[in-house]
């Protein structure tokens, strides 16, 4: 999905939000169950109606490191590269 959004400039507004923090170790994303049970985990820490920033978020995984290490097997990208493989752009094994 993310690959159609950014080749179709002429349908979606396009730009990037940077954070001073690398937060790249963090995989907030649903792609396997392992996600989902994160995902799930980290919601159920927080008060029902409660508004919960990505700050929230961040403070209670760096409170409770075990949880990141829930999904850090899973490569960055998998989902992507995989599209790519499949569609004939990348070769199989590739991670570039």
């Amino acid at each position: 999905m993310t690959q159609y959004i950014l080749n179709s400039p002429q349908i979606f507004n396009i730009g990037n939000i940077e954070n001073s923090e690398d937060l790249s170790k963090i995989r907030l994303t649903v792609d396997h169950k392992v996600d989902f049970d994160l995902v799930k985990t980290v919601i159920e820490n927080f008060t029902e109606g409660e508004i919960f920033t990505m700050e929230k978020i961040v403070a209670f995984l760096n409170q409770n490191p075990k949880l990141k290490e829930m999904n850090s097997h899973i490569p960055f990208n998998e989902g992507f590269l995989k599209s790519l493989r499949e569609d004939g752009f990348a070769e199989k094994g590739s991670e570039n």
